[in-house]
């Protein structure tokens, strides 16, 4: 006779003490059938946990801004994901564009670095607008030849806080819609580990102006939005700012502070960090009052700020006060710098009008 039939239950394992208990009921345990069993049981647990995409009900000729808006978060964090894996990895790819003409020969920002982060990233978020999106205008950082489309999965069109957040959507003219990609926003600072700067950026811009912005910190897993007129997840914090203060770029910080003590005095504070996305951000979270940038730039670095602080009442313009054109044929070129600030607009930006014209 079998050893299992009569060994104490104590020594047996769990399927042969099953096994003992239905052998009076002429029911077998089947290994396999078990293993079959509990890899269902994981498929089911993940079709109820991941849910499928929700179908988009933007079409070729109308697109809902809360869809966009959900994608545009989506996409930001695709292409996050893959600067941290590229940041974590032996060899970031880095290579050299040129050089920053507005930067001296030495200085930190002179060299125009690209990275396989920037590259990879690129292609994650800008194919999924080309392939979910279509009919409308995309301009980003990088530039790719030939897209692989077949490979990029469909947005999930599912996010609880934009959904609780914005009670209300619109359809737009596709035509009339430009989105700006930033695929790393500080490229600089991710060649030299610097990772509480690096951000992906996404703006949205209906005709010229902005609309809608996100900024996702890959490194911190968090996303800032907003959409104009609609609301957004910002915490304004800036009434904790010091007083007479700006924040720039890190590139600029000597030349600026120059100019910042002619417009604000000596008493004035600048704080010099890296990426445009994490600067219009530190001024929700009191970092300084204004974001200041006396030179040239591109306008994926400012339009995602632009958009979220334009929804929380502040404002960004050239030093000149005169407004930037974000429409997908402007010059993607920035000149006459640029002065923003959420409640300090309008002194910060006749000051340094002022001394940029002294």
């Amino acid at each position: 006779m079998s050893d299992t039939k009569y060994a104490p239950l104590g020594k047996l394992s769990a399927l042969q003490k099953l096994q003992v208990r239905l052998g009076n009921t002429g029911v077998r345990i089947s290994p396999l059938g078990l293993l079959v069993g509990f890899f269902s049981m994981i498929a089911l647990c993940y079709y109820i946990l991941v849910p499928a995409p929700v179908p988009l009900q933007s079409t070729a000729t109308q697109v809902s801004m809360k869809e966009l808006i959900k994608a545009s978060i989506e996409f930001a964090e695709r292409g996050g994901k893959i600067l941290v894996d590229i940041r974590n990895s032996p060899d970031i790819g880095q290579a050299s564009k040129g050089t920053h003409d507005d930067v001296a020969a030495g200085d930190i920002g002179a060299d125009d670095p690209v990275t396989n982060g920037d590259k990879e990233s690129h292609k994650a978020m800008t194919f999924g607008f080309t392939k979910y999106f279509p009919t409308i205008h995309v301009v980003s950082e990088e530039h790719t030849a030939k897209p692989d489309l077949d490979a990029v999965a469909a947005p999930s069109n599912r996010n609880r806080e934009v959904d609780r957040i914005l009670t209300s959507d619109e359809f737009l003219d596709p035509n009339r819609i430009t989105v700006w990609i930033d695929p790393l926003d500080a490229t600089q600072e991710y060649t030299e580990d610097l990772r509480q700067y690096v951000t992906t950026m996404v703006c949205i811009v209906y005709d010229e102006k902005p609309i809608a912005g996100i900024i996702h910190k890959p490194f911190e897993k968090s996303t800032s939005w907003a959409w104009v007129g609609h609301g957004g997840n910002m915490v304004d914090n800036s009434a904790s700012a010091p007083k007479n203060s700006v924040i720039v770029s890190r590139s600029h910080a000597g030349g600026v502070k120059d100019v910042a003590k002619a417009s604000l005095g000596e008493d004035v504070t600048v704080v010099p960090a890296g990426g445009a996305g994490y600067k219009a951000v530190s001024l929700f979270e009191g970092v300084a009052e204004a974001y200041i940038h006396t030179t040239l730039i591109k306008k994926w670095d400012l339009c995602p700020g632009h958009a979220i602080i334009k929804a929380y009442g502040g404002n960004m313009s050239k030093l000149d006060g005169s407004e930037i054109n974000y429409k997908y044929d402007a010059d993607p070129k920035n000149e006459g710098g640029m002065v923003s600030s959420l409640h300090h607009y309008p002194e910060m930006q006749a000051a340094f009008k002022d001394a940029m014209n002294a």
